[in-house]
């Protein structure tokens, strides 16, 4: 059996870490007390835990709590070191295993990974999803997890078939799947069954209205079920809901802040509703995801939606069809005509047709660093990146999220790029640079 101060003496020796302020045992036993007894834990015991706590540290980025201990005891934060971590403690199939899967498809799933490349990270979540669904077949959160892997790889169907899996065993055990059922609404609406989408968040938003239940979401999903209409061509009842989304926010939810902007947005320019549809996908992530054929078929409706109702004419709708243009001609592989989308939109801002405000400059500017990373323009990405991170109009905590996980990725492949020039081919920085999905 060992001590917790043997047992950092023994982290320091198994993974070269410097534990270097004296107070740092202290502060540690501190914050864990309750996980960590003096002597309760043999080696392996205290290798695990202090993987685990660490590895959730770094890929979380923590709680200020454990951020102030971490750097006293010497640690630098680093995503793909705690992904190492959590991955050995899955692997080792102690008890800390299952929420060491949680945590790792988190980040693969839902936390920005930079500009990693996104097969590679499916892949990593793919095969943690195949061993937790067969080792545990009746859980609900694995297969919840599912449906997203199955979203971010366009696949609709596998993803509601992983959905009914999740809410069936939810069910079981009495527990009420308002989330889960939240996310088979929000695969119909990918899968652009917008009438049956709209219909499941109608009841789902029925029941929490009568139950008054605090619900995480029930901003965006009143304005999701708002745009799902509006793509079935109920407008009227579309414009309708829209104008509750304020009244129908949690006010307490970070992740329903931006709803009732976007909601007033389209009080003040009516134009801006024949968008909705495309923005409830853009925002859940969905819209980059979705099959070519899917693409096509939403890039006819922001065609036939444009010619009705001449976006041109109001330079915030225009920026915003732009947006969701230049996703789409990018998911489908017309590269120059996605930068041109949405180099069109930093026109409009520079010629200050845009409001202040206005949250679709932050977003291109993100998209078109991305697209030139992917490129390997690197330089031309961090001028993108370090000017969209800096806008004053509205940006959210995800995309603030996926700005700073970009910046520190992209600065890291520029230091490999300097130490290795010979890997830069004379065409560019493909060599370096990891392909899109």
């Amino acid at each position: 059996m060992l001590a917790v101060s043997e047992a950092f003496e023994y982290a320091k020796a198994e993974r070269g870490c410097d534990l270097k302020a004296r107070r740092s045992k202290q502060q540690f036993e501190f914050s864990n007390a309750d996980a960590m007894d003096a002597t309760a834990y043999n080696v392996e015991e205290i290798r695990e835990l202090v993987e685990f706590i660490v590895g959730n540290t770094f890929v979380t980025n923590g709680g200020q709590c454990y951020q102030q201990v971490l750097s006293a005891i010497g640690f630098i934060s680093d995503s793909e070191l705690g992904e190492q971590y959590l991955g050995e403690v899955f692997e080792g199939q102690g008890v800390r295993a299952p929420t060491a899967a949680l945590i790792l498809l988190t980040y693969y799933l839902f936390l920005p990974t930079g500009l990693a490349p996104a097969a590679e990270t499916l892949r990593k979540a793919k095969a943690i999803l195949d061993r937790t669904n067969a080792q545990y077949p009746g859980n609900s959160y694995f297969w919840g997890y599912s449906n997203f892997y199955h979203r971010k790889c366009g696949e609709a169907e596998e993803a509601a078939a992983a959905v009914e899996k999740a809410i069936s065993h939810a069910g079981q055990t009495g527990a009420p799947p308002l989330l889960l059922r939240y996310m088979r609404a929000d695969t119909l609406y990918m899968n652009m069954d917008w009438r049956k989408a709209a219909n499941a968040y109608e009841g789902l938003w029925g029941e929490i209205s009568e139950q008054n239940i605090a619900f995480e979401y029930s901003g965006q999903l009143v304005c999701t079920l708002s745009g799902a209409l509006v793509m079935a061509g109920d407008v009227a009842k579309a414009r309708e809901l829209m104008e509750r989304v304020p009244a129908a926010t949690n006010p307490k939810s970070k992740q329903d802040a931006y709803f009732p902007k976007f909601a007033q947005r389209c009080g003040a320019e009516p134009k801006l509703i024949h968008l909705a549809g495309l923005q409830g996908l853009y925002v859940n992530r969905d819209l980059s995801s979705m099959k070519p054929e899917s693409m096509e078929q939403l890039e006819r409706y922001l065609d036939q939606a444009e010619n009705a109702h001449d976006f041109s004419s109001s330079p915030e709708v225009e920026a915003l069809a732009l947006l969701f243009r230049g996703v789409l001609q990018y998911g489908t592989g017309r590269v120059l005509n996605a930068r041109a989308s949405w180099k069109k939109i930093i026109e409009l801002g520079d010629a200050k047709k845009l409001g202040g405000e206005s949250p679709t400059l932050p977003f291109s500017y993100y998209e078109l660093g991305e697209l030139e990373f992917r490129e390997g323009n690197l330089d031309q990405a961090k001028k993108y990146f370090d000017t969209g991170v800096k806008l004053k109009g509205e940006k959210n905590d995800t995309l603030m999220n996926r700005y700073n996980r970009a910046i520190a990725h992209l600065k890291k492949a520029l230091q490999e790029h300097e130490e290795k020039p010979a890997a830069v081919s004379s065409g560019g920085l493909e060599a370096a640079v990891p392909a899109a999905n």
